[in-house]
């Protein structure tokens, strides 16, 4: 495990989300339709659930965990137009 992962990853994975209701960030979930790994129905329930002052739910109906290479045409379609603005508000996009 990488020195990111070890102190990121592992936080974020040892949380328990679903008491969560109320986040203070954009929140932006990618889900593969069959993703085996992590179970996109819960996400999608979840999110639902969730107070952001903005979100967005993907679905990638041919993906499974990694809708990134299985579907990238479709991937970056979110990124620029819903992550990116943030992104660029906060300063921290490519020229």
């Amino acid at each position: 495990m990488s020195l990111p992962e070890r102190y990121l990853l592992a936080d974020l994975i040892d949380h328990d989300w679903s008491g969560t209701r109320i986040l203070g960030c954009p929140l932006l979930l990618f889900e593969g339709r069959h993703d085996y790994n992590a179970n996109s129905e819960v996400a999608a329930e979840w999110i639902a659930k969730v107070q952001s002052a903005a979100k967005r739910f993907v679905w990638f109906e041919h993906s499974g965990h990694l809708p990134m290479t299985e579907e990238p045409g479709k991937f970056v379609v979110p990124l620029v137009s819903f992550a990116r603005p943030f992104a660029e508000k906060a300063g921290d996009v490519a020229p």
